[in-house]
C-alpha cells in the first residue's frame, strides 16, 4: 500500500484541514487581542544620557567644567559608536550611541563606574549627573490646557498629569512652564540692624543650601560616594533657614528679615492660546504600552474631567496619533472586504461556485494567521506593519487561485475528486514554494539594515514573510481539503449558459 505524504492526508482527510484551520482562526483572533498596536515599530536603540544640572550656571561654565571632563573620560567606552553633548544654562547632556550588539545593561553600568570616579572634578555647586538607558517615550496625544491666569494653568498642568499617570499614561511632559527662582529680598534697614551685609547673608543661604559631593570611600566593590544633599528646593525651606541670634537670645530665621517668593525667571517661553496663558502636556508611552488603550485612557479623562471644570478652563486635544493607526486599520478592513467581494464575483464568473467561495476564504484564515504568527514571532501592528498587510493582500489569494484552477481542471477532464486535488497540489507546490522564497529572499536582508531605518523596513519584511508563509499553508494544507469535498456530487451538474459560452 501506498503510503501518503502530508499533502494527500489533508486533501483527502475528511476533519483535518478543518482543525488546521480553526487553529489558524484561534491563533489570529488571540493574537489580535494581545498583540501590540503602536504608531511606529519598536526602536531598539543602543543609547545611554548622562544629565548634570548645575543651578545659575551659564552655558558656557557649563560646556567647560562639566561637558567637556565628562566627555574627557567617556571617550574610552567599549564599543561606543558616537558621543553627542548639549552644553545650555544649567544643563550639560551628553548622549552615548553604542554599537549594535552591545549589551545595554552593561553599557549603562560602565558609564556609570566612569561618572562616579569623574563626580570628583565637577563643580561643588552642581548635582550629581544622572545616567540612564535612553528609552523611545512614542507620543500618543498633546493637550492645551488654557486659563486666564499663568499660575491656575501651572497647578491644573500638574494635576492633571498626576492624574493621568495614575490612570496609566507611561510618561507626560510638560511644556510651556517656565522655569522658576526663588526670590529673596531683603530691607537695607534690617540688614543694618543685625549689622550684616547681602554677601554675608548669601554666604549663609549658600552655607546652608548645598549639594557637595565628599570623594568616594571604600575600593571597588566596596565603593560607597559620599555626599552632603541640603539643597533647598520649596519656599517654606528658605523661610526657615537661620541667619543669627538677636541680643535677646532668640533666632532670627530668613523670613523675619525677608521677602522670600517663588517666581519665574527672566526670558522665559510662554505658550498662549487665543491670547491665554496655555500650556502642552505631551502624553507619551513605553514600549510595552498599547498606543490605542492609552489613547482611550486619554479619551475616557478628557470627557469626566471636563464637565468639571469652570467656564474659564478649557481643554484641547491634538497631534492624536492613535486616528492615523485607527485609519490605517480600516483602510486593511475595508481593502480586505472590497478584495473579498471581488475574488468571489470574478471567481464566480470563471470558477466553480463552491471553489469561488474556498478560494475566497482564504483571505480572512491567512490574514488571521498572518496576525498569529506576526505575534509569535515579537511584531506589532504599527503604521508600517499595516502598510504591508494592505500592499501584501494580492499575494493572499494568488496561490489558492492556481491550485484551486488546476485542480478543477484535473476534475473535469474525468478524475476523481481526490486525485483531482493531491494531483494540483503535487504539481503546484515547487512552482509556488519558489515563487514564495523568491519574495522572502527579496525582502529578507532589508531585515538587516542597521539602525532606526533598520527597523522600519524590517517591520515590512516581517509582514511579509508572515504573509507568504501562511499563505502557503492555507494553499496547499487548507483549500485542497475543501475542494475535495466540493468537487463531490457536482460532476453530473449542467455547466452554467456563461461556462458553456467561456469554454466555446
Amino acid at each position: 500500500m501506498e503510503r501518503k505524504g502530508i499533502l494527500e492526508i489533508f486533501a483527502t482527510h475528511p476533519v483535518a484541514m478543518n482543525v488546521l484551520m480553526l487553529l489558524v482562526l484561534g491563533l489570529g483572533a488571540m493574537s489580535l487581542s494581545l498583540i501590540n498596536f503602536q504608531f511606529f515599530p519598536t526602536y531598539n536603540l543602543k543609547f545611554v544620557q548622562v544629565t548634570t544640572t548645575w543651578p545659575g550656571a551659564a552655558a558656557a561654565d557649563v560646556e567647560r567644567s562639566i561637558t567637556d571632563r565628562l566627555e574627557l573620560e567617556l571617550k574610552n567606552l567599549d564599543e561606543l559608536k558616537f558621543m553627542y553633548s548639549t552644553s545650555r544654562n544649567g544643563h550639560s547632556l551628553i548622549a552615548l550611541e553604542f554599537e549594535d550588539h552591545t549589551n545595554i545593561r552593561n553599557a549603562v553600568d560602565d558609564t556609570k563606574q566612569i561618572v562616579d570616579l569623574a563626580v570628583s572634578s565637577l563643580p561643588a555647586e552642581a548635582e550629581l549627573p544622572e545616567v540612564v538607558q535612553f528609552k523611545d517615550y512614542e507620543v500618543i496625544a498633546g493637550v492645551i490646557v488654557t486659563a486666564p491666569e499663568a499660575e491656575q494653568v501651572r497647578g491644573l498642568a500638574y494635576e492633571f498629569k498626576e492624574e493621568l499617570l495614575a490612570l496609566g499614561i507611561s510618561k507626560i511632559d510638560i511644556i510651556g512652564l517656565p522655569e522658576e527662582e526663588v526670590s529673596i529680598q531683603i530691607p537695607s534697614h534690617r540688614l543694618r540692624e543685625l549689622q550684616l551685609d547681602l554677601n554675608q547673608i548669601g554666604e549663609i543661604i549658600r552655607s546652608a543650601s548645598i549639594d557637595v559631593p565628599l570623594g568616594i570611600l571604600g575600593r571597588e566593590e566596596a565603593a560607597r560616594q559620599l555626599r552632603i544633599v541640603e539643597q533647598r528646593r520649596s519656599q517654606l525651606e528658605f523661610e526657615n533657614i537661620p541667619i543669627v541670634a538677636n541680643e535677646s537670645g532668640s533666632l532670627v530665621r530668613l523670613k523675619d528679615i525677608a521677602q522670600i517668593e517663588r517666581r519665574p525667571k527672566e526670558d522665559q517661553i510662554y505658550i498662549t492660546y487665543q491670547g491665554k496663558p496655555a500650556v502642552r502636556l505631551m502624553l507619551r508611552r513605553l514600549e510595552s504600552a498599547d498606543t490605542l488603550e492609552s489613547a482611550q485612557i486619554l479619551y475616557d479623562w478628557m470627557d469626566q474631567t471636563r464637565p468639571t471644570l469652570p467656564d474659564s478652563v478649557e481643554l484641547f486635544m491634538y497631534d492624536d496619533r492613535s486616528t492615523a493607526l485607527r485609519d490605517r486599520l480600516n483602510v486593511l478592513v475595508k481593502n480586505g472586504t472590497v478584495g473579498l467581494a471581488l475574488v468571489l464575483v470574478v471567481l464566480f464568473i470563471f470558477l466553480n461556485a463552491r471553489l469561488a467561495f474556498w478560494v475566497a476564504a482564504g483571505i480572512p484564515v491567512s490574514l488571521f494567521g498572518a496576525i498569529g504568527l506576526l505575534y509569535l514571532l515579537g511584531g506589532s501592528l504599527n503604521m508600517v506593519s499595516l502598510f504591508a498587510f494592505i500592499m501584501t493582500l494580492g499575494i493572499i489569494v494568488d496561490d489558492a487561485i492556481v491550485v484551486g484552477e488546476d485542480a478543477q481542471l484535473r476534475f473535469k477532464t474525468g478524475l476523481s475528486a481526490a486525485d483531482s486535488v493531491t494531483r494540483a497540489s503535487r504539481y503546484m507546490f515547487v512552482p509556488i514554494i519558489a515563487a514564495s522564497l523568491t519574495t522572502i529572499f527579496a525582502f529578507t536582508p532589508t531585515a538587516i539594515v542597521p539602525g532606526p531605518m533598520g527597523t522600519i523596513i524590517g517591520s515590512l519584511a516581517l509582514v511579509v514573510v508572515c504573509v507568504v508563509t501562511i499563505s502557503v499553508i492555507e494553499a496547499f494544507l487548507i483549500l485542497p481539503g475543501h475542494l475535495h469535498h466540493s468537487f463531490k456530487g457536482i460532476r453530473d451538474k449542467k455547466p452554467s449558459r456563461f461556462s458553456e459560452g467561456f469554454d466555446r
